[in-house]
């Protein structure tokens, strides 16, 4: 087949080393030493087009989402989103 596409749902433990909540690392209270830690979740698709023989270029879309801090408030999370380009050899 010329076409691959695929879906993954990735689990995981966030650790973050900065502060969500500090405009400023000199304010009182914003240690740059904090560390957050907490569960993540991430989801994402992709799709890549064998071009010739062993060689095949795609795309792939992420989105992860992290609890940090107050995990019962979603506006204390992290939210990223990524997008990659993909070349695959085959051997």
């Amino acid at each position: 087949p010329r076409w691959m596409v695929w879906a993954r749902v990735t689990p995981h433990v966030a650790i973050s080393r900065l502060r969500l909540d500090c405009n400023d690392a000199r304010d009182p209270g914003c240690e740059r030493k904090h560390t957050d830690v907490g569960p993540g979740l991430g989801a994402g698709i992709g799709a890549a087009l064998r071009v010739v023989g062993h060689v095949a270029l795609g795309i792939e879309a992420n989105l992860d989402h992290e609890w940090l801090d107050q995990r019962d408030d979603p506006f204390e999370a992290v939210r990223t989103w990524q997008l990659g380009l993909l070349a695959m050899f085959s051997f």
